[in-house]
């Protein structure tokens, strides 16, 4: 969704595509604590922190919509 909203920059080396751009700017965003990183199984979440969360809705909220789910239709 980065890419599509030019949120990244067309890559300045040759052969590198955007998504591996986009990829170490994520790494930095955990690096940084902004993300927090779990395991289940062998599956990798991430997480928002939830104070970042919380600003990202204060911030945006006459912006944007959010969509939530139950998570009883989660559930397999």
């Amino acid at each position: 969704m980065q890419i599509a909203l030019g949120f990244i920059l067309p890559p300045c080396i040759r052969g590198e595509a955007s998504k591996d751009i986009g990829g170490r700017y994520f790494d930095v965003l955990v690096k940084k604590s902004l993300f927090d990183k779990t395991r289940h199984q062998y599956i990798t979440y991430y997480r928002m922190h939830d104070l970042l969360h919380e600003l990202a809705q204060f911030v945006s909220a006459q912006e944007s919509f959010r969509a939530a789910c139950d998570e009883e239709l989660l559930s397999f």
